[in-house]
């Protein structure tokens, strides 16, 4: 008996794409406005966004060491964010600025949570094999990048938001420049690319053959490695409200790796 086949609308993947898109730029907002460790803990707000949106669309029961451990995330957020205004953030935005950066990384979760959740319900309803899916969104996200870099090289936006000399939102001109004068850009650059390509396949496989919050508990743990890299080697300002973060991460994990 010969397998069969699963035909399918490949532009079922642009919606997971254009979330990808949204929440990817939000994220990078709020990275320019606060600290690359707060930046990756906030992101633990995934985990909740995805455990309701998937109540939602997949009908899922929540027990109550689940709702338990979605406090956990709420509380190990709070603590994050606190921090960053109470004990002053390594960066060089006021601390306002630096909440308006942590609330944009809260926020662009939504998104993700978003296409985690497509992603899983298109995998696991038309068997879709990983690395296609990935090819196609990463297709669908190169043509809708590339058509939006006109509009957003003539947005002029504050200092706040833009450091390039005529303060556009997007200037390609000026960051192919940055790239061609250092060249530890350029490997940066580099090893982003192949990073994320690993990641994206590594994810998409969790997704398709466990499910959408699995991925978000196992991603979380890099929380912990952003942060003990950041502080020695970029001299991120040392907080030690912020190991209990870490505390509640490790606890999240184990409270929901069987959700």
């Amino acid at each position: 008996e010969e397998p069969k086949v699963h035909t399918f609308n490949p532009f079922v993947f642009l919606p997971p794409a254009i979330c990808d898109i949204v929440s990817t730029a939000i994220l990078y907002i709020g990275l320019n406005l606060t600290t690359a460790s707060s930046y990756q803990m906030l992101q633990g707000a995934l985990i909740i966004c995805t455990g309701l949106l998937s109540i939602l669309m997949f009908r899922r029961r929540i027990e109550y060491y689940q709702w338990f451990g979605m406090i956990v995330v709420v509380v190990g957020l709070v603590i994050v964010g606190v921090t960053d205004v109470i004990m002053g953030a390594e960066s060089n935005h006021s601390a306002s600025e630096v909440m308006i950066g942590n609330i944009l990384c809260v926020v662009s979760q939504i998104a993700v949570a978003m296409q985690l959740v497509l992603e899983e319900k298109y995998l696991h309803k038309y068997d879709v094999e990983a690395l296609f899916a990935v090819g196609l969104e990463g297709i669908y996200g190169f043509i809708i990048l590339l058509i939006s870099l006109v509009p957003l090289y003539y947005i002029h936006v504050g200092s706040t938001f833009s450091t390039n000399p005529y303060g556009r939102l997007e200037d390609v001109g000026y960051a192919w420049d940055q790239i061609c004068k250092d060249p530890m850009i350029a490997v940066s650059l580099a090893c982003m690319i192949v990073s994320i390509a690993i990641f994206n396949f590594a994810a998409i496989n969790v997704t398709k053959e466990l499910s959408a919050t699995t991925r978000t508990v196992i991603d979380s743990i890099r929380t912990i490695l952003v942060w003990a890299v950041s502080v020695p080697v970029f001299h991120a300002k040392f907080i030690p409200y912020q190991v209990c973060h870490n505390v509640f991460v490790v606890k999240k994990t184990i409270l929901k790796t069987w959700w």
